[in-house]
């Protein structure tokens, strides 16, 4: 039995600010009748990676038990701070544990009980909002507004506004343009790129709070990110920084906002010459 420690990937902060913006502190969904319970992972430590190489547990179907590994997430990680759909719970072969199977998008993923922990309305409010901006279905509301089918421009709450977001408009690094409650970029507090919620913008400078955050050898997976271009990929790894390495308290400027393939928001910062591929929550101003 393996225990994976991977990386958290929502950040804190944007789900702090949406239930400020919101109106309140977190608040426990009320479930629908036939509505699944819907969970965050807590602690990437009580994931189990290898549980489907098992009978451990007794698995719903053949199929459920294919996915609820590594063997069966192909390149996907799944880490703290992500949320999904209980399919199950189930005793393990311990005879004290619990295991909770999540689905997450197409992957399945099986954690203790003290793993996870109930969703709040806000943070399944945030959730929705990054899916709806992929579809360019938000209308003129906090969220800044409606844009294309990529969650880019739009229209907000306010008029007459600039590339920044402000206002009407918005470019594709503002993400959903329109004043919203916080009279920032447009979008859930800092724009919206590609319908995931960011905090923050092109050409600002931040620093690394977080260096587990890092992605170091992202530009060798395909697929998983759209790269700006062939340049910005090659130089962003840990192949291209020699001896060098990304560490807590650098700062740097933010060149680029991405979209990690499982809906993770990235930022790729120039540090001291160097493209860093990192996590938002590992990011502070």
């Amino acid at each position: 039995m393996t225990i994976t420690h991977a990386r958290g990937w929502l950040a804190a902060a944007s789900v702090a600010a949406l239930a400020v913006a919101c109106g309140g502190g977190a608040k426990k969904p009320t479930l629908a009748k036939g509505e699944k319970r819907k969970v965050k992972i807590i602690d990437a430590g009580q994931i189990y990676d290898a549980l489907n190489t098992t009978d451990c547990v007794k698995w719903p179907t053949p199929e459920v038990k294919r996915k609820s590994g590594t063997s069966g997430w192909g390149g996907y990680d799944p880490g703290a701070g992500e949320i999904g759909e209980v399919i199950a719970e189930l005793p393990h072969c311990d005879g004290k544990t619990r295991v909770v199977l999540v689905a997450i998008g197409e992957h399945v993923v099986p954690v203790t009980s003290k793993g996870v922990a109930d969703a709040t309305a806000e943070e399944l409010a945030l959730l929705e909002a990054g899916e709806a901006g992929m579809l360019g279905l938000l209308g003129g509301d906090v969220y800044g507004g409606y844009g294309d089918v990529w969650g880019y421009g739009g229209i907000g709450l306010g008029g007459g506004g600039d590339d920044w977001g402000y206002g009407l408009g918005g470019d594709e690094y503002a993400g959903i343009g329109g004043g919203d409650a916080w009279g920032v970029e447009g979008g859930v507090v800092g724009g919206v790129v590609g319908g995931v919620a960011s905090r923050f913008s092109v050409g600002e400078t931040v620093e690394i709070v977080d260096e587990g955050q890092t992605y170091p050898s992202l530009n060798e997976v395909d697929g998983c990110v759209t790269w700006p271009d062939a340049k910005v990929r090659k130089q962003a790894g840990s192949a291209a920084w020699g001896r060098w390495s990304p560490a807590n308290g650098q700062t740097g400027v933010i060149r680029h906002l991405v979209n990690h393939c499982d809906g993770t928001p990235l930022a790729i910062v120039e540090v001291d010459g160097h493209l860093v591929p990192i996590g938002e929550s590992g990011l502070a101003y």
